[in-house]
C-alpha cells in the first residue's frame, strides 16, 4: 500500500535512518493523490449513506491541523512537517503501518502519534478524534512498541490529554488503564512517560466506577512508582488526586485500606507540600473518606492527621471544601478513637470550629459535624472548654438548637456537647444565661420520639439539678 511504498522510499535513500522530513513531504503527496483519485464523481444514494455513518477526515474542524499551542506544550512539537495531515490521514496511515522493528517504523510512529498528543490538547478536538478510533490506534501503536520510550511517551502523552476533559474521558472507556500501567512498569528509566501516564490515570480515575476499580487493583505500581520520584512534584500531585478519587468509591476504598503503605504517602506528600491548598483539599477529603472504614488500625493512624487537619483548616479559612472534608473527617475520629483526641485539636483549629457555628449559612450538616468534633475536643479538655466559654461557643450552640428545632441528628449532637460542658459547675451558670436550660426542655418535647435528644437532654438537666 501507501504506506508501506512510502516507508520503502525513505529506506532506500536513507538505509534504515528514517528521515521525517522526506517521508511527510511523500506522504502528503500520496495520500493528496489518493484523496483525489477517491473523489465521489456523483451524488449516489450510496455515497450518502456512507457520508453518514463515518466521519471523512475532509470534514474535520480546522483546528485539527495545527494548533498553536501544542508547540510549546509537547516535545513532538519538532514533527511540525506533518502538520498539514489531517488526523483522519494520520490515524489511517498508522492503521495501515505494517510494524516492524526498524528504527524507521518508531520514528514514524513517534511522529504520528506525538502529531495526534498535539491535536488532543485542543478540547474541541476530543469527540471527533475519539469517532476515528483514535484510542485503538494509540493502544496498538504501544502494543507494537512496547520496547520505545519514545513511542510510549508521546501516546501516554496523547491519552493523557484526552482524558483530561470530563466529557472525553467517559466516552473513551478504560480498555487501555493496563497499557498505562504497562509503560509505568517497563522501567525505561523516564520519568517523562510516568508522569504522563500518571497524568491519565488522574484523569480517568474521575471517571466510571469500573475505570476506578481497574486502577485500584494496581495500586502496588502506584505506589512503587511514587516513592521511585518522590521528589517529584507533579507525581506527588497526581499520586495525592488519584488517591482522592479512589477513595470515594467503596470497593476502592477496601483496597486502598489493604495497602499498610497509603497513610504514610499521604503523609509525605503533605508533609513535601506545607500550605498548599489543593494539596490540603483532596488530602482532608481522602482522609474523610478512609475514615468511614471500619478497621481499628485505620483510624488509630487517621488520628494522628488531626492536628494537620486542624492546623490546614486554620490555614485555609475560606476554602468551604476543605473545611466541611476537615468537619466530618474530625467528627468520624473523634467518635471513634475519644480517648486522647482532645490532646491532638489545636486552639485555632477549635476556634475555627466555633466560628462555623456563629454563621447564619452553615449547613445543617456541617454543623453537625461541627458539633460532634467540638463534643470529642472538650469531652476530655478543660482547656477546650474555657476556649468554648471565651469565644461564645455557648451562646452559638443554643442558637442553632433553636433555629433547627426539628433537625434530630444535629440536636443530639449539640446537646452532647451541653452535656459534656455542664458537667464543670462553672459552666452551668454561663448555659443557664443564654437560656440554655429552656431551649433543651422546648427541645425535647418538641423531639418525644428521639431517643438521643431525650437521653443527652436528661443528662444535661441531671447536670445542672446536681
Amino acid at each position: 500500500n501507501s504506506v508501506d511504498r512510502l516507508r520503502d522510499a525513505a529506506a532506500e535513500v536513507n538505509g534504515e535512518k528514517f528521515n521525517l522530513d522526506d517521508f511527510a513531504k511523500e506522504m502528503e503527496v500520496e495520500l493528496m493523490a489518493r484523496n483525489s483519485e477517491e473523489k465521489p464523481k456523483d451524488n449516489s444514494s450510496s455515497n450518502v449513506a456512507t457520508e453518514k455513518t463515518s466521519i471523512s477526515p475532509d470534514k474535520i474542524s480546522p483546528t485539527l491541523r495545527s494548533p498553536s499551542s501544542a508547540v510549546n506544550k509537547a516535545k513532538t512539537a519538532d514533527h511540525s512537517d506533518i502538520s498539514g495531515l489531517s488526523a483522519g490521514d494520520i490515524i489511517d496511515s498508522l492503521r495501515g503501518y505494517s510494524s516492524t522493528e526498524s528504527p524507521a517504523c518508531r520514528a514514524f510512529f513517534e511522529a504520528a502519534c506525538g502529531r495526534l498528543a498535539n491535536l488532543a490538547l485542543i478540547t474541541d478536538n476530543h469527540s471527533q478524534l475519539v469517532e476515528l478510533g483514535v484510542v485503538q490506534v494509540l493502544c496498538d501503536a504501544l502494543h507494537m512498541h512496547s520496547t520505545s520510550k519514545e513511542v510510549s511517551l508521546v501516546c501516554c502523552r496523547a491519552l493523557a490529554n484526552l482524558a483530561a476533559s470530563s466529557l472525553t474521558r467517559k466516552s473513551i472507556g478504560h480498555g487501555f488503564i493496563n497499557d498505562l500501567f504497562a509503560c509505568i512498569r517497563a522501567e525505561f528509566d523516564c520519568p517523562e512517560v510516568d508522569q504522563e501516564a500518571f497524568r491519565a490515570l488522574c484523569g480517568l480515575s474521575d471517571s466510571s466506577t469500573e475505570a476506578k476499580q481497574i486502577i485500584s487493583c494496581d495500586l502496588d505500581t502506584i505506589i512503587a512508582t511514587f516513592y521511585l520520584y518522590q521528589a517529584d512534584k507533579y507525581i506527588q500531585t497526581a499520586t495525592c488526586s488519584i488517591l482522592q478519587r479512589l477513595s470515594q468509591d467503596v470497593f476502592c476504598r477496601t483496597m486502598l485500606m489493604a495497602c499498610p503503605e497509603i497513610f504514610d504517602v499521604v503523609g509525605s506528600i503533605i508533609q513535601a507540600n506545607p500550605n498548599e491548598e489543593t494539596i490540603e483539599i483532596q488530602a482532608c477529603s481522602l482522609l474523610r473518606n478512609l475514615s468511614v472504614e471500619e478497621n481499628g488500625d485505620s483510624t488509630l493512624r487517621s488520628a494522628s492527621f488531626v492536628p494537620f487537619v486542624m492546623i490546614a483548616m486554620s490555614a485555609h479559612v475560606s476554602s468551604e471544601e476543605l473545611f466541611e472534608n476537615a468537619c466530618f473527617f474530625l467528627s468520624t475520629v473523634g467518635m471513634k478513637q475519644p480517648k486522647g483526641f482532645g490532646a491532638l485539636c489545636t486552639e485555632e483549629g477549635i476556634k475555627c470550629i466555633i466560628s462555623a457555628l456563629q454563621i447564619d449559612d452553615t449547613s445543617a450538616s456541617i454543623l453537625e459535624a461541627c458539633c460532634l468534633t467540638l463534643y470529642a475536643a472538650v469531652n476530655d479538655s478543660d482547656e477546650h472548654k474555657k476556649l468554648c466559654l471565651s469565644t461564645g461557643a455557648i451562646d452559638a450552640i443554643i442558637c442553632l438548637i433553636m433555629v433547627h428545632p426539628h433537625a434530630t441528628s444535629l440536636l443530639e449532637a449539640a446537646l452532647a456537647v451541653l452535656v459534656s460542658l455542664s458537667s464543670k459547675k462553672k459552666y452551668v451558670a454561663a448555659i443557664a444565661n443564654s437560656g440554655g436550660i429552656g431551649s433543651v426542655v422546648v427541645s425535647m418535647r418538641s423531639n418525644p420520639t428521639c431517643s438521643g435528644i431525650i437521653k443527652n437532654g436528661s443528662r444535661f438537666i441531671t447536670n445542672v439539678v446536681k
